[in-house]
Formats: C-alpha cells, structure tokens, sequence
C-alpha cells in the first residue's frame, strides 16, 4: 500500500513535468516517447483515483444497498468462478469503474470505426489512383494525408494535385509514406485511447497533440532525409494548413503549432538543444519507473482494497 502511495505521490508531478520543458528542441523519437508515458501515468492515474474514490463510497449503506440489488436483480447470470457473487460491494468497487472506462474505450473506437468506414465509401466511390499509389480523393481542400485506420494509405486529394508543384507534392508524400514507415498509426491509436481515459485530467488533450507534433517532426525528418529538400516540405505544410481534414485521416498538417515544424525545416537556429536532449531522456527514465511503479503495485492494491470491503461486508453479517 505504501509502495502505491509513494507512486501516487510522484505521478501527478510527472505527468504536469513535460509540459514545462520544450521538447520541440530535442530529438522527435524522444518528445514521442515522454508524451507517449505522460499518457500513460495519466491514464493509470485515472483508474486508480475512480476506484479508489467509488470504492471509499462504496461504504455508504445506500451504495451497499445499490450495489447488492444490481449484482443480484440486473446481473444474475454472472459466473461463479468470478468470485462476484460471494462479495459483490468488493469487487463491484473495481469492476464498475473499469467497466465505464471500457465504455468509453468502445464508445471511441466505435466512432473511429465509423470515420474509417465513412473514408473507405468515399475512396471507393472515386476509385483513381494519385502519385506513387496514392489514392485519390475528390475534394475540393488542398489533402495530403494518411488513413488513421485498417490498410495504411497515402491520400491526395485532386485539389491538392493542382495546388502543389512536383517537389512540394514529393515532400508532402514522402512525409505520410513515412508515417506508415515509422509505424506511426498504432502509436496514435493508443495515444487516442488513453487520451480518452485520461480526459478527466487537466493538460491531457494538450499532452495528445504534443505528442502528434512530435511524430509529425519525425515524419519530417524521415522525409528530408530522403529527399533532402526541407523547404519544398515547408512549403507543402503551408499549403495544407487550414484545410479541413477528412474523417479518417491524419493531414499533413498534424497537430500542434505548425511554426515549430516549419523553424526546424528552415534551419532556424536554436531549434536544437543538447542540453534539453539530456533532460528529456531523463525524464522519459523517470516517468517511465513511475509507470512501473504503479503497474506493479495496482493490483497488489486492488487486492487489498477487496479484502478490506469483505470484511467490511463480514462486520455487518
């Protein structure tokens, strides 16, 4: 228990840490890997704090009575072998809180599924081919994006293809060919999920798009150093800029602030710092050894926490 407390204590001060140090200075694999965490302890922190505070409740005699009636009456059927039905206040105390962030885990997905669906009509509606394989999409915004979900593709609309020239075209392509290279798309989707967990947390919507704004960083310099034209890039970012983004798809615009990316690709001086390259990964060290603090001691705790509420349970009998 105490070993919990303790990460308890350190979690909340980890998770606000990158949000005080510019990790748009330091390399993008590492801003990936602090925001990817902070995510992470952000949604552990979630968990933990729900059951804790509905388990504390669970002491009132009028939630006791709640609890016992829907175990009883709504979820009769429950196997045996789960243990639910010998103390149903313990273990409802950690399985109703679980059970509404998995509701609003599926209830996301669910939306996803349909923005993929929704993208798939309209591509195989249009059924052109753009440049390189890429599929093309009638629309009349300036698009050069790749799909979120199901078969990772490259999109362009045919706008876009009248807009930009051969090398912005180029860059921008190589940038969401990168996306797919780099194995990008599942580690948004479980940034997206765990954002979802975490919302309750202030700084946590912040805390998804930084880390969508490293992975466009890295995408970025995937693609200079394919093509080694940094500007042509820069330019294609601009011209995408402000265009709505289809359902489905992440742009080349990205997330975050788009003068970031466009100072790096200029050469701006000053974007990089060894010293904020070092604070960075120490972070990354230490959030992730408070992560694993709380995985390891969570369930140790959650054991715990059902024994105290049996007997809880065994003191009113």
């Amino acid at each position: 228990m105490s070993a919990l407390a303790i990460a308890f204590a350190l979690s909340i001060p980890a998770s606000a840490a990158p949000h005080y140090i510019p990790l748009h200075r330091a390399a993008p694999i590492t801003g990936a890997a602090v925001w990817i965490l902070a995510l992470l302890l952000r949604a552990l922190i979630v968990i933990g704090a729900t059951t804790f505070v509905f388990a504390r409740l669970a002491h009132t005699d009028l939630l006791e009575a709640g609890l016992n009636w829907c175990w009883h009456e709504v979820l009769p059927d429950i196997p045996g072998w789960l243990g639910f039905a010998e103390h149903p206040v313990a273990h409802a105390a950690v399985a109703v809180p679980v059970f509404t962030i998995t509701g609003a885990v599926i209830t996301h997905l669910f939306g996803g599924l349909r923005a993929w669906v929704a993208l798939r009509r309209r591509l195989t509606a249009s059924g052109s081919v753009g440049p390189q394989g890429a599929a093309l999409l009638p629309d009349d915004e300036v698009v050069v994006a790749v799909t979120r979900f199901g078969r990772g593709r490259v999109v362009v609309s045919d706008r876009a293809l009248e807009m930009m020239d051969d090398e912005e075209l180029a860059a921008g392509m190589a940038h969401e060919f990168a996306h797919l290279r780099r194995r990008h798309r599942p580690l948004l989707l479980l940034a997206s999920l765990l954002s979802t967990i975490g919302r309750p947390l202030p700084g946590t919507i912040t805390a998804h798009r930084e880390l969508c704004f490293q992975l466009e960083r890295d995408a970025d310099a995937w693609a200079v150093k394919r093509l080694h034209d940094p500007l042509s890039l820069a330019s294609a970012i601009c011209k995408v800029a402000g265009a709505v983004e289809p359902r489905g798809t992440a742009s080349l615009a990205g997330r975050g602030p788009v003068t970031r990316r466009l100072a790096e690709l200029i050469g701006e001086r000053g974007v990089r710092s060894t010293r904020i390259e070092i604070a960075a990964r120490i972070l990354v060290t230490g959030l992730a050894g408070v992560v694993l603090a709380l995985a390891i001691a969570a369930p140790t705790w959650a054991s715990a926490l059902g024994d105290a509420h049996t007997g809880h349970i065994c003191s009113h009998d």
